[in-house]
């Protein structure tokens, strides 16, 4: 979930996780629901997020507009409905997950599809 409109987190996970799926919440109904609270001043801008943000900066990762609530903790919580597989609580909005691995670490909770089961992503209603 994020707090951008669907195209935004679209672009976000095409660069870290192109199969992703992400729901727009600008509401933070979700936040609330998963329990994903706001951050205190230093989980949002303490030294440590401060000194992560400068080491990011000098890898070419640069802050770019805020969108949404500044202070809103993220977390990444993956679902296959109804059942959360895996989650990130960050400590910090510095504390982010491995994208890379996330794949990896669901694999073995994930669903086997019946054999007679269409996927919707590649069987979509209509012609």
């Amino acid at each position: 979930m994020h707090m951008g409109t669907p195209e935004q987190g679209d672009a976000f996970f095409d660069d870290f996780w192109p199969a992703a799926r992400a729901v727009a919440d600008a509401e933070r109904r979700l936040y609330e629901a998963f329990g994903r609270r706001r951050g205190s001043l230093r989980e949002v801008l303490g030294p440590g997020v401060l000194l992560r943000g400068l080491g990011a900066a000098a890898r070419g990762h640069l802050i770019g507009r805020v969108i949404g609530d500044p202070a809103q903790l993220g977390g990444t919580i993956v679902v296959e409905a109804p059942r959360v597989l895996w989650r990130h609580d960050p400590a910090t909005s510095a504390d982010h997950p491995d994208w890379a691995a996330i794949p990896r670490l669901i694999e073995p909770h994930l669903r086997t599809p019946d054999p007679g089961e269409q996927d919707p992503e590649r069987h979509g209603a209509g012609p």
